[in-house]
């Protein structure tokens, strides 16, 4: 392998490691449901929250940017503890932050909410959308090393090429299709 080809590759083995991290919380907790799996989605949703602050240069130690994250949190625990009514002002109000804030706001509150109301019956619908994701993106990230080719959208993420999007919807159609298989409702 030469040295540009190592290269392409150097960031796989703590991808590995934090994907084995992350699949054996997400395991127990979507498992275990109740609080275990609540904590998890609101601290998803921080954290979600926290990466939105900095992809729009807010500092997430400053007091605007902390209450962005903590806004989050709150929703997920508003939603958690069954006041579903609550899920449309948290969106709304919002718009204090600015609309791109506010937009990107409203979509953490919608999937975290959306997680949290899914796993009230059983944990199949949560293990196919995580399934599906975690499918998703490893083969992207695999097809789009191994195959290369013309970027996806260049200025957006350079890294992300057509053949990745390709094999990320295929590995996801293949995941959300054994999801379905096993679980017997599909």
């Amino acid at each position: 392998m030469s040295a540009a080809d190592q290269s392409a590759w150097r960031d796989l083995r703590p991808r590995l490691l934090s994907a084995l991290v992350m699949v054996a919380v997400a395991t127990f907790c979507i498992g275990a449901g109740g609080v275990a799996y609540a904590v998890m989605v609101v601290a998803a949703m921080a954290g979600m929250a926290a990466e939105a602050a900095r992809l729009f240069s807010l500092a997430v130690k400053s007091w605007r940017g902390t209450l962005y994250v903590l806004w989050a949190a709150c929703a997920g625990l508003s939603a958690a503890t069954g006041h579903w009514r609550y899920f449309a002002l948290f969106c709304v109000s919002s718009l204090v932050f600015g609309a791109p804030l506010c937009a990107i706001m409203c979509v953490i509150i919608s999937a975290g909410t959306a997680l949290l109301w899914l796993r009230e019956a059983t944990a199949w619908p949560v293990v196919f959308v995580v399934a599906v994701v975690v499918a998703s993106d490893s083969s992207a990230y695999l097809v789009g090393r191994l195959v290369g080719g013309p970027k996806l959208a260049p200025r957006i993420s350079p890294g992300k090429t057509r053949s990745g999007a390709v094999g990320g919807l295929l590995g996801a159609m293949a995941a959300g299709g054994a999801v379905a298989a096993l679980s017997g409702l599909g």
